[in-house]
């Protein structure tokens, strides 16, 4: 069946599928009622009336009640998976972004380490000569 195939369409498959058999039926009352219509026989109508509200209705019902269950829990656990699934992306992409941001944040940290390193190089170099300058 092609609406099957489709994810969104597949309810309305299942549902379909669910109903034909009582489709059939309804196809073959289908004749006398238009013939009741036509003929305007009243008692002929209240028959086929209460045998729809005898046999049909119930009938539909109880397939809707098998069917529509699974329909809706399928459908709960396919939103559910895809919520998932975004959340899990989301969250690796945050871990992505707060390991970058720590890596920045070491780097920038060694090169003020770097420049603090040689700042005191050359407040050394500075003391040296100043020592250098004093002695002579």
């Amino acid at each position: 069946m092609i609406l099957a195939k489709n994810p969104v369409t597949r309810p309305f498959a299942l549902i379909l599928q669910g109903l034909k058999p009582l489709l059939k039926d309804l196809l073959t009352l289908l004749p006398n009622i238009i013939a009741s219509f036509f003929r305007n026989e009243e008692k002929e109508r209240a028959k086929l009336e209460n045998l729809i509200e005898v046999k049909v209705i119930p009938e539909v019902q109880y397939k809707l009640k098998k069917v529509l269950p699974g329909l809706f829990n399928e459908c709960l656990e396919n939103s559910l998976k895809g919520l998932k699934d975004r959340c899990e992306l989301e969250i690796t992409h945050k871990k992505q972004e707060i390991a970058l941001a720590q890596k920045e944040k070491e780097k920038h940290l060694n090169d003020l380490e770097n420049q603090k390193q040689i700042l005191e190089n050359k407040i050394n170099a500075l003391s040296d000569l100043e020592q250098q300058y004093l002695k002579d």
